[in-house]
Order: structure tokens, then C-alpha cells, then sequence
């Protein structure tokens, strides 16, 4: 066999390879925990995180807190979703998340604690692109090395950096640094749906945008120290709303120098911790339609009223539908329109007994017959007035604790106690 052959051979059987080779191999995927707390520690973190990609939480049902003792270091395209029930706690001794240049970061559903370094306590994003979605980042700080850091206690960004439907509260910068919540270097900060609440620093204790960009839309800034929210150049999308003028918010749609009537960071409805606007808050119904996104930071649907609430949290409105129920099965429905169809009677809830499946939470109304195992009596003398879950698709009514909340495909029906 000449030579000329032997290289005809060799580059078929060369290209063969390269075609059946994938052309962009797919990052593994790393899923901490097996199902129980004690398994999602942080060395399961450390295993997920190595090979970037999609990183899920096992660690079962309950919220979790994972304590840290090293900063995790995002050096690969990674998406980190908590699923509402992870914490990342920096033990106020080490950051949390430290994001290379030109690498991705999606964070979905998952709270950043008590991060502490000297740039970005909860996330340090030194050029690269970070999403922060349903999130919160509370808690963290920067302190001072000699005469340099000490720039955002929550977040330090010097590249592309998103957050929606997010909660950035309580982070701290000393009171010679600035941006306690969100220090901007030089990237672009787009903030969407979100609450900056309850953040220190000697400048721009909410917000500091020192050589970047910063756009806010429907965003609450508020209860930073000092009267002291914003500093630098702040574009507004419009929808938001400030407790000062420092973040000199110029839309006509823009509430400044309004005081925002929020809650406490608290469980309003998810693990996730969030600041609930107060009745008569000016947040409530005030955000622009153009920027409303579909669900809130707890997965609730938006708008509830007639329009958007302006931040992470969108305040339950809940109607009063009419109780149908099934003249054989029992089952109660309520059409969110009309009256009560055919085979089932209207029925008025004052004094009266329904039964709730245990498993599936469903109301039953039996007539005066008594509730048989695996079911329970309710009545409204119980607790006042019965929260249930109206499905859009069949308009069943699923009884639901007055701490949880209806699901993307439901609509919330208070039951009053009187006529």
C-alpha cells in the first residue's frame, strides 16, 4: 500500500471520528443531596458545582440551609436552582458566589445569607453575565483590607448582571464605602420586579452606580439608613417606587419621596424571604403593565388587581366566588361566572360543615352526612373565613392553610364566615 493510499485512509477514517463527535459537548449536571438534609452539605455542593451546567437541590421537602466555608468560585457556565427551599450561608465569615469573566450564572429560587468578603458579600461578578431570578440575597456584608475593598455588601458587579422578581435586603458596606445592597463598578445592572429594602452604607446604601449603567423598573428602593437609597446615574424604566429623591426617578409613573408601607422580611408564602407591602401601601396596583412579569417572587400570579404591584411581592386580592356543590359526588366547584350548573345546588357557607380530604385537600359538602376517614370537619366557626384554591380548569375548590398559597393555575376564593 503506497503512501498516497495509507492518507486517503487515514483522512476518512479521521473525519469519520469528527462526525460522529457532538460539537458541543454538554456540561454534566450536578444534583446535591439524596433526598435527605444530611446529605446536601457543602461538599455535595462542591461535587454538583465542578462540572457547571444545571445544579438541583435533593434534600427533601423542607427548606435547607447549607453552611459554607469557602467562597464557590463560577468558572464554568452554571444555573443554580434552589427550587424555593435552599439557603447558601456564608456563616458572615467568607462570599458566597465569586463569577468570572465572561462566564454565565443563572440563579433561580434560592437565598444568599450572610455572605462576607471584600467585594460583593452574596455575589461577586467580576465580568461576567449573572441572572438573579425569585431569589433572595439578605444579610451580607463587605468589610475593609487595608485601604482598598469594602464595596457591596450584597452584590459587586463589573459585568452583566439581571434581577427579577428578587428580594436584596438587609446587606451592609461601612459607612465610608458605599453600595450596601448593589455596588455597580463599571457593568450594567438591569433590576425588574424587585424590593432593595433595608440595606447600609455611607453611600448609596441601596444602590451605587459608580461608572456603569443601572435601570430600574417597577422596583421598590427603600428604608436604606440615612435617608441615603441611591448614588450615581439611575435610568428609570419607570414603575418604581423610592422613599427619598436620592434616586432621582423622573417617570411619570415613578413614586419619589413616597413613604412604602412594606412589612418586615418575613415567609410571606415561600421559603424565600420576602418584604409583603402593607394595606394602603402606594406599592399596591401602581406598576406598569409594560414591565409586569407573570408571577411574583413566591410564584403568585400578576397582577391581582388592576394593575401590577410595584417589587418582589405581588399582594393577594382575593375574589368571593359562588359554592356549587354536586348533588352526587358532593364535591364543591365554583364557576367564576354564571350560577351552578346542572346536578349541583348552591349552597351558602354560613354555618356550615364541609369535608376536607386529608390527602388532597379537597372540599366535599355532604349534606348534613358525617365526613368519613381519610377526611375531616371544617366549619366556619373554625378559623373565620375558608381560604380555598378555585382550578381554572375545572373550578374544584382545594382548601388550602392560610400560610401556603393557590398555584400558577388557580385563582384564591375567600369563603366569608357571614352571608
Amino acid at each position: 500500500m503506497n503512501r498516497y493510499v495509507r492518507s486517503v485512509i487515514a483522512f476518512v477514517v479521521l473525519a469519520g471520528l469528527v462526525t460522529t463527535m457532538p460539537l458541543n459537548p454538554a456540561r454534566a449536571a450536578g444534583v446535591v443531596g439524596t433526598g435527605t438534609p444530611g446529605s446536601c452539605d457543602e461538599t455535595a455542593l462542591d461535587t454538583a458545582l465542578a462540572g457547571g451546567g444545571a445544579v438541583t437541590f435533593d434534600c427533601g421537602a423542607a427548606p435547607h440551609t447549607i453552611e459554607l466555608t469557602t467562597t464557590k468560585t463560577i468558572s464554568i457556565d452554571t444555573q443554580i436552582d434552589g427550587g424555593g427551599l435552599i439557603t447558601l450561608d456564608g456563616g458572615d465569615n467568607i462570599g458566597i458566589l465569586r463569577v468570572d469573566v465572561d462566564v454565565n450564572l443563572d440563579v433561580t429560587a434560592i437565598t444568599l445569607a450572610r455572605g462576607a468578603t471584600t467585594f460583593g458579600g452574596g455575589i461577586n461578578n467580576q465580568g461576567g453575565t449573572v441572572s438573579l431570578t425569585n431569589s433572595t440575597v439578605s444579610n451580607s456584608r463587605v468589610f475593609i483590607v487595608v485601604v482598598t475593598g469594602g464595596f457591596g455588601g450584597g452584590i459587586y458587579n463589573t459585568g452583566t448582571l439581571t434581577i427579577s422578581n428578587s428580594t436584596i435586603s438587609g446587606n451592609r458596606a461601612p459607612n465610608n464605602r458605599s453600595g450596601g445592597g448593589i455596588y455597580n463598578d463599571s457593568g450594567t445592572v438591569v433590576v425588574a420586579n424587585s424590593t432593595v429594602s433595608g440595606n447600609r452604607a455611607g453611600n448609596g446604601a441601596a444602590i451605587r452606580n459608580a461608572d456603569g449603567t443601572v435601570q430600574l423598573s417597577n422596583t421598590i428602593v427603600a428604608n436604606s439608613n440615612l435617608g441615603n437609597n441611591c448614588s450615581g446615574t439611575i435610568t428609570s424604566e419607570g414603575g418604581n417606587l423610592s422613599d427619598d429623591n436620592s434616586c432621582n426617578l423622573t417617570e411619570l409613573s415613578d413614586l419619589s419621596n413616597t413613604e412604602d408601607n412594606l412589612g418586615p422580611l418575613a415567609d410571606n408564602g415561600s421559603p424565600t424571604q420576602t418584604h409583603l407591602p402593607q394595606a394602603g401601601s402606594p406599592a399596591i396596583d401602581n406598576g406598569l403593565a409594560i414591565h409586569c412579569l407573570a408571577v411574583d417572587q413566591r410564584g403568585i400570579s400578576r397582577p391581582q388587581g388592576p394593575a401590577c404591584d410595584i417589587g418582589a411581592v405581588e399582594v393577594r386580592q382575593d375574589a368571593t366566588y359562588l359554592l356549587c356543590a354536586s348533588y352526587y359526588t358532593g364535591a364543591v366547584t365554583s364557576p367564576r361566572s354564571g350560577t351552578c350548573g346542572n346536578s349541583t345546588v348552591e349552597i351558602t357557607p354560613f354555618d356550615t360543615s364541609f369535608c376536607i380530604d386529608v390527602y388532597t385537600s379537597k372540599l366535599l359538602y355532604l349534606f348534613g352526612r358525617a365526613c368519613n376517614p381519610p377526611r375531616r370537619t371544617h366549619t366556619m366557626a373554625d378559623d373565620g373565613d375558608l381560604l380555598t384554591c378555585v382550578s381554572l380548569y375545572t373550578g374544584a375548590n382545594r382548601w388550602v392553610m392560610s400560610h401556603n398559597q393557590c398555584m400558577a393555575y388557580e385563582l384564591a376564593n375567600t369563603i366569608p364566615a357571614t352571608p
